[in-house]
């Protein structure tokens, strides 16, 4: 029972483990009139990042964002921000991911931008997360198959059985109990 009970153990243990960890940043980045800047992001293959950013000086209260993969290959490119924008994408590759905010359109005013963004970290590739899975339902099926046997093993008859066994009882104390009524015989 005890080997069952740990079985059932490790099953509940890989269940609630946890396959992700998040990362979450807060940047507030000043961008002269005329410039750009660049927030790099590493990431591994099957992150997803989330975010939004919100700009502020300047007429139009704008900004240009787009992101960049290690292969400098544009993913994402909400264009002109203005005001507020969310964006969010998922890494295809292992490698260092830019955000790019981008405020060289502008000749006079400098802007101000918060960027927020939560980076999801995969911690197994999904292929590994699918052999995990069906580990814990393997574990989960051969311990209630195990919990069931053992139970079986100890519950009471059927009540075919019960009587079975009565009538069998009763029949051997009618039988003790004559051999010691019974008188001797004479010879």
């Amino acid at each position: 029972m005890k080997k069952i009970v740990g079985l059932f153990e490790v099953c509940l243990f890989l269940l609630f483990l946890t396959p992700q960890l998040n990362v979450s940043e807060t940047d507030t980045i000043e961008i002269p009139a005329g410039t750009s800047r660049i927030v790099p992001l590493s990431l591994n293959q099957w992150d997803k990042v989330t975010g939004s950013l919100s700009v502020s000086g300047g007429w139009g209260n704008d900004i240009d964002f787009w992101v960049e993969d290690p292969s400098d290959e544009t993913i994402l490119n909400l264009g002109r921000v203005s005001g507020s924008g969310s964006f969010e994408f998922s890494a295809s590759q292992t490698g260092t991911y830019e955000l790019h905010l981008s405020n060289s359109f502008s000749i006079f005013s400098s802007k101000t931008v918060t960027l927020k963004y939560d980076v999801i970290r995969t911690l197994f590739t999904p292929m590994v997360m699918n052999l995990i899975y069906i580990a814990i339902i393997v574990i989960a099926v051969v311990t209630g198959t195990m919990i069931y046997r053992h139970y079986k093993k100890q519950s009471p008859a059927t009540p075919s059985e019960v009587h079975q066994n009565l009538s069998r009882e009763r029949k051997k104390k009618k039988v003790f109990e004559w051999e010691w009524t019974q008188e001797p015989t004479k010879h």
